[in-house]
């Protein structure tokens, strides 16, 4: 599901237990087992070297083989490379929206708040509260996050309409171009065609998955980030949401 299909939480649940429960049945096949290891790694006797030898060589292949995988996936060595090269990230990679890593948000009971943080004592908070109506609909623990919940972008331009950076994306229009929202296939240009169409400017990747005319590359002028604006006497910029 992490191969083939966009980022969800779902997936990642399943993901984080599948794994977790894979690693206790190894754990107690280890255990179990555990004589049989002794009998490989001690000394063997005279008259039965040879099938020991054997034993050994097979447990060495296999240990040999593991930690060759786990650094050609560590590394991105290939069959590694190719093998990720064709997953579904891989290929979508320049539709995919992620926040920079110094950009913390979290739903509450009754909003959500972002924080974006610098390395020095600036920083930009937002806060959503939800109106009354959108809590009698959806209920007091509604978040942007999961089902058909409104889909929410937060980000900054520049006082000359040029996107400074993408804040926050809802999780269902942050991985896919198009994806299942309130029950029908949607695209995204069509939910947040303002966000698209400056998202298309940085990327030159148009909403239908094909190459911009024109998009704007970052230059030294320009970094496509919101830390030099907060800084003291910086340039003014707009906040979108």
């Amino acid at each position: 599901m992490r191969f083939l299909l966009p980022f969800s939480l779902i997936t990642t649940r399943i993901h984080i237990i599948s794994g977790f429960a894979v690693l206790v049945l190894v754990g107690l096949h280890l255990i179990s087992r555990m004589p049989y290891f002794k009998s490989i790694l001690k000394s063997a006797r005279k008259d039965n070297r040879k099938r020991k030898t054997i034993s050994q060589k097979t447990l060495l292949s296999i240990v040999g083989i593991w930690a060759f995988l786990f650094t050609a996936s560590l590394w991105g060595f290939p069959p590694a490379s190719q093998i990720i090269d064709v997953s579904y990230e891989s290929r979508h990679r320049a539709s995919i929206f992620r926040s920079d890593s110094k950009t913390v948000y979290k739903p509450v009971k009754e909003g959500m708040r972002l924080k974006r943080v610098t390395d020095s004592d600036a920083s930009l908070l937002v806060q959503l509260d939800w109106s009354s109506n959108y809590l009698n609909i959806y209920g007091q623990n509604s978040s942007p996050f999961s089902e058909s919940r409104p889909q929410i972008a937060i980000w900054a331009e520049s006082d000359t309409g040029t996107l400074i950076e993408t804040l926050f994306l809802s999780e269902e229009s942050a991985f896919s171009e198009t994806f299942e929202w309130a029950d029908y296939p949607q695209r995204r240009v069509d939910i947040l065609p303002i966000w698209r169409n400056r998202f298309t400017l940085t990327t030159g990747i148009a909403p239908d998955g094909g190459q911009a005319t024109f998009f704007s590359g970052a230059t030294p002028e320009h970094s496509f980030s919101v830390h030099n604006y907060l800084k003291t006497n910086s340039n003014s910029f707009y906040l979108y949401v």
